[in-house]
């Protein structure tokens, strides 16, 4: 199975080059490792893999599979995921603060499964 990740924080910022662009944020729902993104409206890959629907959704929070890390890391130290890859979400939350308290069930290693059945069959 592929590992699942929820996405935790979606921040726009201001480009270098004049153009916005968007960090996600998401946690390893196995092992609640952190790792970041970041998607640019001028790459070819923010339609392409889908990145573009889920910055402007008004509720893009939720559980996405199929992520792939890369060798880099920020410079705070989290790993990087492409952006590359699909955005695959196979379940939408209705809210941030859904999103939020899904990561803290699984840092504090109460089993998702067990608040969030659905999602894992």
């Amino acid at each position: 199975m592929e590992r699942m990740f929820i996405l935790i924080d979606v921040e726009q910022r201001p480009g270098k080059n004049g153009v916005d662009y968007w960090r996600l944020t998401f946690q390893a729902i196995d092992n609640n490792e952190v790792v970041e993104m970041t998607v640019d409206s001028t790459y070819k890959n923010f339609e392409r893999s889908g990145w573009k629907h889920v910055v402007r959704h008004p509720c893009p929070w939720g559980v996405y599979q199929g992520l792939r890390k890369t060798q880099r890391k920020t410079r705070s130290g989290l790993s990087v995921v492409t952006a590359d890859t699909p955005a695959n979400i196979i379940h939408r939350l209705t809210s941030h603060e859904q999103a939020l308290e899904l990561a803290q069930l699984s840092i504090e290693e109460e089993t998702p499964r067990a608040r969030f059945g659905s999602l894992f069959t």
